[in-house]
């Protein structure tokens, strides 16, 4: 019995260094579609950007100050760099004379999956001639954080117009409560109806200090032997490669990882209640602004091109006409870059669109740059 049991756990062994090997190889062969290396290969742990993104100032989504980090996927290996505010920009003075532009929104702006010249808002700049701040932030990134860190933050840079990239994809979803009730405890804000508006709350206290997305991941496991195998598994085998591989097939097939697939389109379907709540934070933005000039632009994903091909290409989809009858009576510009996109795409979208992800590449950001730059020079409402 004692040797068929020790037999038995050499097999276990021998098929466990089989799965670690064949992991290894299939990962190493540049076959992968995901990006993972155990900490011992070559000095880096699996995912260094876990540590450069926080989540513990009231806006949520934010990153380290003065500080880099790396992120590799199978379609891009980019760094990722800091000010000493935390934003993904070099650093600027907060007294400023002449035209300085602000941006805000999500991954979108912030330049997920692209190194820091390829930004959209460093992109903007370069066709402008006029410096545009980058205050964008990947981690599920809503209009309720744009307002707070515009509020808290940004606001102290002088500035002349703010731009504001709104994403329907998930911009409707990313502060609603409801849709984030077991999501784990994330210090992040959401809104709740409270009279005739909306008020912020959180559902967890301040943290101590500083966290990271990485620390956020640790608390998700539960803490103890959880946390302290799912650290194992992430930072010493290659077998955990494979699990986010299949992983990622299921969003994959889904078309919930790039916005390739079958989904759909927040463009032509969406739920007023959210969008009513969305457009309330928008227009404390342009409340804060005083008398700045504030423009919204709508940012497509490669799901909202095809849906806005099957569906004839109405003149002005249904989010841009909502956003437009709300905001442009407050004297907010909404700019919708489906149509633009599209003509840049020529039909096919995968040259502006990271393939492992669905963000901008570097050229579909340098796209969306310059039709925001010619829109922004003309007057509006031409």
């Amino acid at each position: 019995m004692g040797v068929s049991l020790a037999r038995a756990a050499l097999y276990v062994v021998y098929l466990l260094v089989l799965v670690e090997a064949f992991s290894a190889v299939y990962l190493l062969s540049g076959v992968s579609r995901v990006w993972h290396r155990p900490a011992y290969w070559g000095g880096h742990i699996a995912e260094p950007a876990d540590q450069w993104r926080t989540e513990h100032h009231p806006w949520g989504a934010w990153h380290r100050p003065d500080a880099r980090g790396r992120q590799r996927k199978a379609c891009f290996d980019v760094l990722y760099t800091s000010n000493a505010v935390g934003a993904r920009d070099r650093a600027h003075p907060e007294a400023f004379d002449g035209r300085r532009l602000l941006m805000l929104g999500d991954s979108f702006v912030e330049g997920y999956g692209l190194n820091d010249a390829e930004t959209l808002p460093a992109a903007l700049e370069r066709e402008l001639g006029a410096p545009v701040m980058n205050f964008g932030a990947a981690g599920d990134f809503g209009p309720v954080q744009a307002f707070l860190l515009y509020r808290d933050l940004a606001s102290r840079f002088e500035h002349s117009e703010v731009l504001i990239g709104f994403l329907p994809d998930n911009d409707l979803e990313d502060n609603d409560p409801d849709l984030w009730r077991y999501k784990g405890p994330r210090y992040r804000p959401y809104w709740r109806p409270a009279g005739d508006g909306y008020e912020i709350f959180h559902r967890v206290d301040p943290p101590d200090g500083p966290r990271s997305f990485a620390d956020l991941r640790r608390r998700a496991a539960g803490g103890g032997a959880a946390a302290w195998l799912d650290s194992v598994l992430l930072n010493a085998t290659w077998s955990h490669g494979i699990w986010r591989e299949v992983s990622l097939l299921i969003r994959l097939n889904s078309g919930d990882e790039t916005g390739f697939g079958k989904r759909r389109s927040r463009y032509f379907e969406f739920s007023e209640r959210r969008l009513a709540a969305a457009v309330h934070f928008l227009k404390r933005i342009k409340t804060a602004a005083g008398a700045r000039p504030v423009t919204v632009f709508v940012i497509p994903r490669p799901h909202d091109l095809a849906a806005g091909q099957a569906a004839g290409s109405p003149a002005v989809p249904p989010i841009v006409a909502g956003l437009r009858d709300a905001l442009e009576p407050i004297g907010v510009r909404v700019i919708d870059l489906l149509g633009p996109i599209r003509t840049l795409s020529d039909g096919d979208p995968r040259d502006l669109y990271l393939s492992c992800d669905g963000h901008w590449t570097a050229a579909g950001a340098a796209g969306a740059a310059r039709v925001l730059a010619r829109e922004l020079s003309a007057p509006a409402g031409l």
